[in-house]
């Protein structure tokens, strides 16, 4: 699958422009939690208008992206864009950070780790357990190739009522309906 990446052309991921672009523009004055930031790609999309953003990963990489240790390589990222100052690293796996924090202080989400269907699942649960009201929920990769992804998404639709807006591959979900 090819995507362009001419905004942040130095900065290695999956996330196209138009897709950072959203996420940016979603951000803006928002506290945001990231899960999955790889080598801060949508980091620094988001670190751009947020007021802060707090990211979980192992950054050990995975099948997909390969495996590796990526954290010096992120932290570079992240201080050559000017936005180390907003960024908050928590180096381990979701399931052992994301039940420790409290999640009502985040007024964003993005979801964009591990793509099966048991771990977009955990995110979203526990997510939706601790978000504000008015909180908005991004997820990554919500294709056919990942039918966890779509799976997990979902079933957080049917339990939150949120609606859903698509924006390439990147799933926006919202309480303010699909317009989010």
């Amino acid at each position: 699958m090819s995507r362009t990446q001419n905004i942040l052309p130095d900065v290695q991921g999956y996330l196209d422009d138009e897709e950072g672009e959203e996420l940016a523009r979603l951000a803006a004055g928002k506290v945001v939690l990231e899960i999955g930031s790889y080598k801060g790609r949508s980091t620094i999309f988001m670190a751009q208008t947020a007021k802060r953003v707090y990211c979980i990963d192992t950054w050990e990489g995975d099948d997909f992206a390969g495996r590796g240790h990526f954290l010096p390589e992120f932290l570079a990222n992240v201080a050559a864009h000017d936005v180390a100052e907003k960024i908050v690293a928590m180096r381990g796996c979701q399931t052992e950070l994301l039940p420790l924090l409290d999640l009502s202080g985040f007024g964003l989400f993005f979801v964009d780790a591990d793509h099966t269907y048991e771990a977009a699942a955990f995110a979203l649960h526990r997510i939706r357990r601790g978000m504000r009201p008015e909180g908005v929920v991004c997820v990554h990769d919500h294709v056919e190739s990942y039918p966890g992804v779509v799976r997990a998404v979902g079933e957080f639709r049917e339990r939150t009522g949120f609606g859903l807006r698509l924006v390439k591959e990147l799933a926006i979900l919202s309480p303010c309906g699909p317009t989010g």
